[in-house]
C-alpha cells in the first residue's frame, strides 16, 4: 500500500516531461531505490506503467464505432437480475421512461419511451431524435444504461450507431461506453 501512495506522490508531483520516460522497461530498472526492495520497486514501476497505458482523461474521447459492440439483445437471466419482474420491456422500457420523463421535465413535449425506441433505430434521425439521444447518453446514469439494455430498449451497437448519428460529444461518458467494447462481444 506504501508503495502505491509513493507511486501516486510521485506521479502527482513530478513535472511535465520529466522523470521516467514513458515507455519504461522493466528491465532497466535498479534492483533498489531509496531503500525501496527489488520486489517493492517493480510494484511501483508496474503501476506507473499501467498508469502510462491508461488513456488520459483529459484528452478528447472518440466513441469507438458501432461494429466494436455486441449485437445481442439481453437474454431473461440479464433481465432477471433486475430483480423488477413487473418492469415494461422493448419499447415501453421503464428505465428509459423515467429517465426522459424526469431529465427532459422542462422540454415543450416530453419524449416517451416509445419515440426512444424509434430514434434508437432510426437510420436518417431527426433531429427531435437526435436531441432525444443525446439527452438519454448525457442523463442517464451507468445502471440506467444497462437496465435499459436489460429491459431490451436496445442492444449495445443500436445504442452507439445511434449516439453516433446524434453527434453525441460527451467525453466521460463517452469513456464509459466505450470500456463495454471489450465485454459486450
Amino acid at each position: 500500500m506504501n508503495d502505491v501512495k509513493g507511486v501516486n506522490r510521485a506521479v502527482e508531483h513530478e513535472p511535465a516531461g520529466h522523470g521516467w520516460p514513458r515507455a519504461v522497461s522493466l528491465c532497466d530498472a535498479p534492483t533498489a531505490v531509496n531503500g525501496t526492495s527489488e520486489h517493492g520497486y517493480t510494484r511501483v514501476q508496474q503501476e506507473i506503467e499501467r498508469r502510462l497505458r491508461e488513456p488520459d482523461p483529459s484528452e478528447p474521447a472518440t466513441l469507438l464505432p458501432p461494429s466494436a459492440f455486441s449485437d445481442d439483445p439481453a437474454t431473461d437471466w440479464d433481465l432477471e437480475r433486475l430483480k423488477d419482474p413487473n418492469a415494461r420491456t422493448g419499447r415501453y422500457a421503464d428505465a428509459v421512461h423515467f429517465r426522459l420523463m424526469s431529465s427532459c421535465a422542462g422540454w415543450k413535449t416530453r419524449p416517451t419511451a416509445s419515440e426512444f425506441y424509434d430514434a434508437v433505430r432510426a437510420t436518417g434521425p431527426t433531429a427531435r431524435q437526435r436531441a432525444i439521444v443525446s439527452a438519454w447518453g448525457r442523463e442517464a446514469t451507468f445502471f440506467e444504461l444497462l437496465e435499459a439494455w436489460a429491459q431490451r430498449a436496445y442492444t449495445d451497437r443500436e445504442l452507439v450507431r445511434a449516439l453516433h448519428l446524434a453527434g453525441f460529444d460527451c467525453g466521460e461518458r463517452i469513456r464509459e461506453i466505450n470500456r463495454w467494447a471489450k465485454y459486450s462481444r
